[in-house]
């Protein structure tokens, strides 16, 4: 069953989530037993602004895909809002610090040009990069409403929406489907945001990071990640953006316990493991084909690719 669930406005922000899970355990109660933090975080113009100004772009180059190649998850989102194959432009980003290119589309006429995706994108620390599949950038009318769409660990963004905690966010949603925490998770198995520790230190403090993050308990692990990110890269932490952020403390602390090597920018200087990559195919007016096996992204040697999570997740924002 897939519950779709509305999140953050850019304005104060709201963050949501669904999933479509058959493995996690089943967990009825929300973390909605304490209130928001009041006054809200400021999203757009204090948290973005510092993770900007205190992640590092990694250096990269781009490789441009001919016309109509492209990894069939893309070709599925242009299709079903009626784009056809002149109208998306694929790419290759390859960062110093990963022999395997990520491959991102975007829809030719945006306004974010692939440079700028590119740049964002290696800003984010390479351990979260690595539980990314691909990233595609659509007009705001084909996201039906939202700012950016993450399903199956493949992220979804409206020009008007591209922004680093928006990333945050959706990553976080991946790593709690598929980080195993020993002692926490069940073996092999993701799932920090409904283990009892999650819980028990949730418990100890008096507020959640946003009102969406009452409504479940992979929520709060999300928002909770932007928060965390963020205490962990800018000087001063989360105690600069509010006075009460001691009211949220468990949470973004316990997040930096579990995946505080992930989210730290210097911490692993290559990859070592990745997501596979959608099928690449050849999208052209007589319609679409499996590519030769010569245009594929090269093998992962050396690389380890990641198990399927215990989420599968779809997530909406929403503007205001």
């Amino acid at each position: 069953m897939r519950f779709l669930l509305l999140l953050l406005a850019l304005g104060p922000f709201i963050l949501a989530y669904a999933t479509e899970n058959d493995t996690a355990t089943a967990t009825p109660d929300k973390p909605d037993s304490i209130p928001a933090i009041s006054p809200p975080y400021n999203f757009n113009d204090a948290i973005e602004p510092g993770l900007q100004e205190n992640l590092n772009a990694t250096s990269n180059y781009l490789v441009f895909l001919p016309a109509g190649q492209m990894p069939e998850y893309c070709m599925t989102e242009a299709k079903e809002s009626g784009y056809g194959p002149a109208d998306i432009q694929a790419f290759e980003v390859h960062y110093d610090d990963c022999h395997i290119p990520w491959v991102m589309c975007r829809l030719g006429t945006s306004k974010v040009d692939a440079c700028t995706m590119a740049e964002f994108f290696g800003k984010m620390p390479l351990s979260m990069r690595e539980f990314v599949r691909h990233v595609i950038v659509l007009k705001p009318q084909d996201l039906h409403g939202a700012a950016a769409i993450s399903y199956g660990d493949n992220i979804q963004v409206s020009e008007d929406s591209w922004r680093l905690y928006i990333l945050a966010h959706e990553m976080s949603h991946s790593l709690d489907s598929h980080v195993s925490i020993p002692g926490v998770t069940q073996p092999d198995q993701g799932g920090l945001s409904i283990s009892q520790t999650w819980k028990l230190q949730f418990s100890q403090d008096s507020a959640t990071v946003t009102e969406y993050a009452r409504t479940l308990w992979s929520e709060d692990l999300a928002e909770t990640g932007i928060l965390a990110l963020y205490d962990t890269i800018v000087p001063g932490g989360a105690t600069t953006l509010s006075n009460n952020s001691h009211s949220v403390y468990h949470q973004y602390t316990t997040y930096q316990k579990y995946y505080g090597d992930i989210i730290t920018p210097g911490k692993k200087s290559n990859c070592t493991s990745r997501l596979p990559d959608s099928n690449m195919v050849i999208w052209d007016d007589s319609g679409s084909r499996v590519a030769p096996s010569e245009y594929h992204p090269k093998a992962k040697v050396g690389v380890t690719v990641i198990s399927p999570g215990i989420f599968h997740n779809r997530t909406c924002i929403l503007p205001p």
